[in-house]
C-alpha cells in the first residue's frame, strides 16, 4: 500500500490481477490536511508603571515546536520577536504561530477581565468573511456562562444568525451554555449544531469558545 507525508489529495489506482481471471480496477483518493500547532503558551505579562524604559508585552511560557515561527503585530506595525512598549496605553497584540504543513495558529484572546464569578473575554475567530468579535463568558469551574457576537460581517441570513436576536440566533448561541473542555459543530464530531447554510461561521465560534476555554484553564 502507498504512503504519503506531505499534505495534499492523492488519487490512488489499483489492478488486482489472477490468472485466468479478468482484472479488477480501481480507484480512490486519500487526503493529508494540514495538522495543528499544539505545545505552546504565550502570555501577556502583567500590568506595569510607566518608568521611561521599554516593558516586554508578553511570555513564551511553553516553547514554540521545533521549525515553527511566531509573528506578532499590533496595529500596522509587524514584529518577528515579543514586542515591547514605552509609552504608557494599552497595546493589542497579535500573534501568529507558523509551520510548514500546519494551520497557522492565531491567538484568539485578545481581552480578559476577571470577576468573582469567573471571567469575561473577549475573542477574535475568523469568520467567513472577516473576523468576528466575540465575548465569552466562563465560570471558575471552566463552564460557557454564555455567548455574544460584538461585531461581525458575516452574510444575513446565513452567518449573520449568530448574531440575531432571533430564536435562530439565541438557540445557537444558548447551546454553548454549560460548555466545557472543547466543543465543535456535528459535522467535526461534536454537539454544537451549526447555523444552515454556514459551518464555516459556526466552526468560528467554536474556535472562539475553545480559545476562551483553553485561556481560562492555563490560568488555573
Amino acid at each position: 500500500m502507498p504512503e504519503f507525508t506531505a499534505v495534499g489529495v492523492y488519487t490512488v489506482s489499483y489492478t488486482i490481477s489472477r490468472d485466468s481471471y479478468n482484472d479488477v480496477t480501481g480507484q480512490y483518493t486519500f487526503t493529508i490536511e494540514k495538522g495543528d500547532i499544539t505545545g505552546y503558551e504565550i502570555k501577556a505579562n502583567d500590568t506595569v508603571k510607566y518608568d521611561g524604559a521599554a516593558k516586554v508585552s508578553a511570555t513564551v511560557t511553553v516553547g514554540v515546536p521545533a521549525d515553527a515561527k511566531i509573528t506578532y503585530t499590533c496595529g500596522t506595525d509587524a514584529f518577528t520577536e515579543v514586542p515591547s512598549f514605552t509609552e504608557v496605553g494599552t497595546y493589542d497584540v497579535s500573534y501568529t504561530v507558523s509551520k510548514e504543513h500546519y494551520n497557522d495558529a492565531t491567538g484568539l484572546v485578545s481581552k480578559v477581565y476577571k470577576g468573582a464569578n469567573g471571567y469575561a473575554l473577549e475573542v477574535l475567530p475568523s469568520g467567513f468573511d472577516n473576523t468576528i468579535t466575540m465575548m465569552v463568558g466562563v465560570d471558575n469551574e471552566g463552564k460557557v456562562l454564555g455567548i455574544s457576537v460584538v461585531s461581525h460581517t458575516e452574510t444575513a441570513g446565513l452567518g449573520a444568525v449568530a448574531a440575531a436576536g432571533t430564536p435562530a440566533g439565541e438557540n445557537f448561541r444558548g447551546q454553548f451554555v454549560g460548555a466545557s473542555g472543547s466543543v465543535s459543530v456535528t459535522k467535526d464530531g461534536g454537539t454544537m449544531d451549526a447555523i444552515t447554510g454556514a459551518t464555516i461561521t459556526s466552526r468560528a465560534v467554536c474556535a472562539g469558545v475553545n480559545a476562551a476555554l483553553e485561556c481560562v484553564a492555563q490560568m488555573g
